[in-house]
């Protein structure tokens, strides 16, 4: 049997699906970019029983499009899609995930949102410092200030609530060299176009709002990685002052109560297709965000005993299994993990 998949993107797939889709001979799919005028006729076209989602990351604008047209395929057609609905939406948007976080009773840095400059002014009068501002969306720690004492943090406050702030705007020389990136644009078609038309974007949309989390003072985060019954973890280390795009990695075995913890975590807010950044405390662990979709510098996401493999809770305990599971960014585990989900639910 032959599964009939779309693959939904914004704009353009930079992503791994296409690459795991090919190899896969059960499946049948085509690509619809959801920015486009014709995207429903386009999904109602052919009897899809899946549909695969790369969300985009760049721009509150275009995310928010992103996420109304994926309500109006699961809610309101109730399309089977793929993360759910409830990954995607807190994917890239920290502003929801502190109040989604809260709400589910999870320990996390307290987190507050200002409108109001008057308000947000009046907070850091009566708070402790150091505080991080964070931008609503964007990834790898490009958006993050850590604000050390109230000189810093009041001018950070100005900034937004009389200009707007923005993330870093240009290309990330950490994940590689300016030669790669200038061999890459020449070799691909197109893609100086688009990465200036992005940079455009977010120029465009400065943030005109405050989001205030308080500091976890911390030398790594644990960076946990849920895809079904596979889970692996592994540091990520702070540079400078944040770990978040540092690139830099620490394979220690991680404790097993790191994924207890993840573990009934995601039974209760039924997450099954993630990662997890947590920090360690002398209280317990603490989520800082949640991220659906992540980058993967390394080709594995875990080692035990210097040997890369994932863990899978089998009859209430956690066992290893030695292997190559984060392969192609972990997309083709998230392939195997879609496919199992859809089987179970023609089953029901």
């Amino acid at each position: 049997m032959k599964y009939k998949v779309a693959l939904l993107y914004c704009f353009s797939d930079d992503s791994q699906w296409q690459q795991v889709l090919k190899m896969n001979k059960s499946i049948e799919y085509c690509c619809i970019d959801i920015t486009s005028h014709d995207w429903l006729q386009q999904c109602l076209s052919v009897d899809y029983q899946l549909f695969l989602v790369k969300a985009p990351g760049t721009t509150t604008s275009i995310k928010q499009l992103f996420d109304e047209r994926i309500v109006v395929l699961s809610k309101m057609m109730g399309k089977h899609i793929y993360p759910s609905l409830q990954e995607l939406l807190i994917y890239e948007n920290k502003r929801l995930l502190a109040q989604w976080l809260t709400i589910q009773g999870i320990p996390t840095p307290q987190t507050q949102v200002f409108y109001s400059k008057t308000e947000c002014l009046e907070f850091l009068c009566n708070t402790k410092f150091p505080i991080v501002g964070k931008i609503n969306i964007g990834s790898s720690g490009k958006g993050v200030t850590i604000l050390r004492d109230f000189e810093k943090a009041n001018k950070y406050v100005n900034q937004i609530f009389n200009n707007g702030i923005r993330p870093y705007i240009g290309p990330n020389f950490r994940t590689s060299s300016i030669v790669s990136k200038i061999k890459k644009m020449i070799s691909s078609k197109g893609l100086l176009a688009h990465k200036v038309k992005v940079y455009k974007s977010i120029y465009n949309e400065p943030q005109r709002y405050a989001i205030l989390q308080g500091y976890v003072k911390h030398s790594f985060e644990w960076r946990v990685v849920v895809i079904g019954e596979s889970y692996f973890a592994h540091k990520k280390i702070v540079s400078g002052s944040k770990a978040s795009g540092s690139l830099l990695k620490g394979y220690d075995d991680p404790p097993l109560s790191l994924f207890d913890f993840v573990y009934d975590f995601c039974i209760k807010t039924d997450l099954s297709s993630t990662s997890i950044d947590l920090f360690e405390t002398p209280s317990g662990y603490v989520v800082n965000e949640i991220q659906t979709f992540f980058g993967q510098s390394d080709p594995i996401q875990m080692r035990v005993g210097g040997i890369a493999g994932r863990y899978q809770r089998i009859n209430g305990s956690w066992v290893f299994e030695e292997g190559d599971w984060a392969e192609y960014e972990c997309y083709q585990l998230r392939l195997s993990h879609a496919i199992s989900l859809l089987e179970n639910r023609n089953d029901q």
